[in-house]
Order: structure tokens, then sequence, then C-alpha cells
């Protein structure tokens, strides 16, 4: 009877686990937002962290898409990006991912003559306080 029960027991675990495992995954992804400002329309842009590679078809000038992705390895970006109506590839090889237990929002932004700045924050991070010029601590 006993041995039932604990057979039982693991099956409605693994049951439970197995229905649920889709929203789990679903809330752990990063997202990397892409902001185009070379004044151009970009094409076949990719994104590549170890062996994950995302691709965005073609990005619009000054428009800003968002991809949620989940990657289980850490490394550096390596992105890869066309100008619509222009010879050659351009690419960048910098900032830094990391999979694990903090959710970041890594954001690219592709400016003119090749630059990109990338910036990572914090999902679910509260926004950094300002406090106006007035209430700015004074030294005497």
């Amino acid at each position: 009877m006993g041995r039932w029960a604990l057979i039982a027991l693991l099956l409605v675990a693994a049951w439970w686990g197995w229905t649920r495992h889709d929203r789990w995954r679903a809330r752990g992804t990063d997202e990397l937002v892409f902001r185009n400002r070379t004044g151009a329309v970009l094409e076949d842009v990719k994104v590549r962290v170890q062996g994950m590679r995302w691709t965005l078809p073609r990005l619009a000038a000054d428009t800003t898409v968002v991809l949620r992705v989940r990657c289980e390895d850490d490394g550096p970006f390596e992105l890869a990006w066309r100008l619509s109506g222009a010879p050659g590839v351009h690419t960048w090889q910098g900032g830094d991912f990391t999979h694990g237990p903090i959710r970041m929002r890594h954001r690219f932004e592709l400016l003119r003559d090749d630059g990109v700045v990338w910036s990572a924050v914090r999902l679910g991070a509260p926004p950094r306080a300002t406090r106006p010029e007035s209430e700015a601590p004074r030294r005497h």
C-alpha cells in the first residue's frame, strides 16, 4: 500500500510540474531592445550569445523593437547588420549577457558610423529617483 501511495505522489508531482513548465519559462525571459538611430533602414540584424542567435529581418529608421529571449549561456554579444541599399556587413562585439536569477533588459542603440551603445538594467527594478535641483543636498 505504501509503495503505491509513493508512486501516485510522484506521478502527481510530475504532472503538476509538466503542466506549469511553460509558465515558469515565460516568467524568466530577458529583453533585447534595439533602437535604430542610423537614419537608414537596417536589414538582417542578428544578435548572438554563445550558440544562441536571434534575427530581426528589418528595422526601420528611428524605431525601437523589443525581443524577449531566453539563453542558458553567458558571454558577450555579437551583432551583425546591413544598411539597406549599401554593400557590406557591419559588426560589433561587446557587452555581457549572464543568464541567472536576475532578468535584464539589454539596450542596443545603433548609431551612424558603426557605433553601438549598449546598456543593461535590471527588469522589475524601480526607476532611479532624481531630485529636483531645489531639493538637492547643499554643502555649507
